[in-house]
């Protein structure tokens, strides 16, 4: 499943025009909010557009779309880095982003496109190494702009320097150090750690995490040069292991945690920038890591790694000392995963993201405007690693559009295609339609982009692939469509995980196929050399992290294959099997890539397993209360977009049955009423990534019954059928638009 969506963020120096589409498909058979202080607020009230995190261990950058509603985020794909990324920074306009790499010891330079939020990688990334990108001194760990993006300063470990880099505003290209400005020795052994500007834009911060103190530098008016101050710097943090420090919006009061001593430094900025300290330090007790202010200045959230890792509450004293209060009713630290990384508090002040580096999750809060505290929301599976978050900005909500279906059908050898009325959810055909496919076209999907549909065609063995008129919805066939998949045959589903470089289908012949994807005209290229073996696969489904892939396996077989995926080729590593119900059909993954559902179809079983997984290895537990009851037949299966409800459509009994997610266990409980469908025939079920409508596809009707969620309920109500103008159709996919 692909929960991908796309939109326009902010309005930048360039205007885009081009609104890209969100594909979402099934299978037929089957610390800091942007960088360094200093960043001027936007002229109207921000809304958080979208989410970046670093993850350090796989070299990657995950995308999220931010729903300002409920503080989730919605993966979006993801865009390979320099080795080792360690800190995340989007510059003021919002036109692009920045990742420090420990272990390439360079920058990587990414393009934000304005409508979808996408990264492009510019000069820097890991394959178009550009030496303009080096920092000029040793391992960059930290960069910050000033307020009007001209200059960049980084903070480089190992060679204990700071740099200081023009930026070219037409590509977001940096200049060489020297270009402006000498590299700046902060002294032997002090390990510049983090950077940070006084949110006047005059001073800047550097946190030493080998002398434990904080330098100051004074930020030259004319051409951004730094000087250290001669009185006042360094002062020293409070404790032992300096790790991270913030500054109040109204830039009068300064905070400091010292993970070793478990110290948290309190100080005063006077006018000229300077800090003094407020006070003793504060003993937490805990081994504090990094800390955030809310966009009042009224509270301070620190993350500590004791345990497992816990949030922590201050309340920000009008003299600026710190009374600790509860994180949350009676309770003082709110726990989140293991080996907190950062802590960042939303564009709108509503919400705070904790990414946790080693079980590979983010856990999201809600905080209480009026007192501070914090409400758990939910948990989110990250890629390897998460580190630094970012959010971007901008003044307008997202609205997900829903815009096209594509129909496989399997005995008409073709694709119908419809429009989706966002007002009423209704389809209306495309024409020329149906399109002509290979033989047997058992399954369809959509890339993420939504520019692209491939359908696999279980007689012929190849895989036909169209590109999408986003105006009309009409498709066009690939120049050298179909793609053959010789050695292997039958191929039963299709899947494109999230970054849109690779597919991967399930063959009768026993074995994964990997493809790679034309990121220009989405051809596919079948790679040989990354066949993996499978037994009786029939679906497979792709996590939304695009960290693994999900198999199931029919009878005799009975069971659901893992495999991790590698970021950089897509190859697939089998990760191991777990035993399923009888004949297994279908499999999805909720959205928030913590759960796998598995319509089971054969009549020793009728039911649904339900599994978690292992966020660090991608490993299959089976869920307590699982199988859980379906109807006669379950056939396919989906999770709507928000992963509040599962659908699953009986091909015996006709009907849709709809089941109630436990966010934090995965159980399902069934709904008390159950949608029919006629003597229909079902074959396959999406929900489209509004959220706001299911689909089924019809077999023995030759038709889509379309249907309303009710948002608080998951609900189904009728809207009616549309005709395929194709002979049993099996499999169908939706896209969308943001606007």
């Amino acid at each position: 499943m692909h929960n991908q969506m796309k939109r326009p963020v902010t309005k930048l120096r360039h205007a885009m025009t081009l609104l890209p589409l969100l594909a979402l498909s099934l299978t037929g058979c089957g610390g800091g909010s942007g960088g360094g202080g200093g960043t001027p607020p936007p002229t109207s009230p921000p809304v958080a557009r979208f989410a970046y995190v670093a993850n350090s261990a796989d070299d990657t950058i995950s995308v999220f779309i931010a729903n300002n509603t409920t503080g989730q985020l919605r993966h979006h794909g993801y865009a390979l880095t320099g080795d080792g990324p360690n800190s995340l920074t989007i510059d003021p306009s919002g036109e692009f982003a920045y990742t420090t790499n420990t272990n390439s010891t360079d920058i990587s330079l990414f393009t934000i496109n304005s409508l979808s939020g996408e990264l492009t990688p510019s000069l820097c990334d890991r394959v178009n190494t550009n030496l303009t990108c080096g920092t000029g001194g040793g391992t960059p760990v930290s960069l910050a702009f000033n307020p009007n993006g001209l200059l960049a300063y980084v903070a480089n470990q190992v060679s204990d320097t700071l740099t200081v880099h023009s930026m070219d505003l037409s590509d977001g290209s940096l200049s060489s150090a020297v270009a402006v400005q000498n590299p700046i020795d902060t002294n032997p052994s002090t390990g510049p750690r983090k950077i940070l500007l006084h949110p006047d834009g005059d001073v800047l911060y550097v946190v030493h995490d080998g002398s434990d103190d904080i330098g100051i530098y004074d930020i030259s008016a004319t051409d951004g040069t730094l000087l250290e101050k001669a009185v006042g710097s360094p002062v020293s943090s409070g404790g032992t292991l300096a790790m991270d420090m913030v500054i109040t919006p109204d830039g009068q009061n300064a905070y400091v945690v010292n993970r070793t001593s478990g110290h948290l430094g309190v100080f005063t900025v006077d006018g000229s920038g300077l800090l003094a300290a407020n006070g003793s330090p504060v003993d937490t007790g805990l081994s504090p890591h990094a800390l955030a202010v809310d966009s009042t200045g009224q509270w301070l959230y620190m993350i500590s790694r004791e345990a497992s890792g816990t949030v922590s509450v201050f309340e920000i004293q009008t003299d600026g000392t710190l009374l600790q209060i509860n994180c949350n009713g009676t309770t003082q630290r709110c726990p989140v995963g293991d080996t907190p990384e950062s802590i960042t508090v939303d564009t709108t002040g509503q919400f705070i993201s904790v990414t946790n580096g080693v079980d590979n999750t983010a856990s999201l809060f809600t905080i209480n405007q009026t007192t501070g505290e914090l409400t758990d929301s939910r948990t989110l599976s990250a890629r390897s690693a998460p580190g630094a978050l970012a959010y971007l900005a901008d003044p307008a909500e997202a609205t997900i559009t829903p815009r096209f279906a594509y129909v496989a059908n399997r005995n008409g050898n073709s694709i119908s295609s419809f429009t989706i009325d966002s007002s009423d959810g209704t389809l209306t055909g495309i024409g020329p339609s149906p399109v002509t496919a290979g033989l047997t076209p058992s399954s369809v999907t959509a890339d993420p982009s939504g520019r692209f549909v491939y359908a696999t065609n279980s007689a012929s063995n190849d895989v036909s692939g169209y590109t999408i008129d986003t105006n009309n919805g009409s498709l066009t066939q690939m120049g050298a469509s179909p793609f053959s998949l010789i050695p292997s045959f039958g191929p039963q589903s299709i899947s494109v995980e999230p970054s849109g470089r690779f597919a991967y289908t399930a063959n009768a012949s026993d074995s994964i196929s990997a493809f790679s994807i034309n990121q220009n005209n989405g051809a596919l290229t079948l790679e040989s050399g990354l066949s993996t073996a499978s037994t009786d696969p029939i679906a497979i489904s792709v996590d939304p992290t695009g960290r693994f892939a999900y198999v199931a396996n029919t009878s005799p077989t009975d069971s659901v294959s893992a495999f991790s995926i590698a970021a950089d080729t897509g190859a697939l590593t089998s990760i191991g099997t777990i035993a399923a119900g009888s004949a297994p059909n279908d499999v999805a993954i909720d959205p928030s890539g913590r759960f796998v559902y598995v319509a089971n179809v054969g009549i020793a079983s009728y039911n649904i397993s339900a599994y978690s997984i292992d966020s660090t290895t991608g490993a299959l537990t089976e869920i307590p209360g699982s199988p859980f009851p379906a109807g006669s037949a379950p056939f396919s299966i989906t999770v709507d977009p928000l992963g509040q409800f599962v659908y699953v459509a009986n091909q015996s009994s006709q009907s849709v049955t709809r089941y109630i997610i436990d966010p934090i266990s995965g159980e399902l409980t069934a709904g008390s009423t159950t949608v029919s469908t006629g003597l229909n025939n079902p074959q396959s079920i999406t929900a489209e990534p509004s959220g706001g409508y299911v689909y089924v596809a019809n077999g023995g009707a030759n038709s889509i019954s379309g249907y309303t969620i009710d948002a608080t309920t998951g609900d189904l109500s009728s809207i009616g059928t549309a005709a395929t103008t194709g002979s049993f159709p099996q499999s169908i996919v939706t896209t969308a638009t943001v606007q």
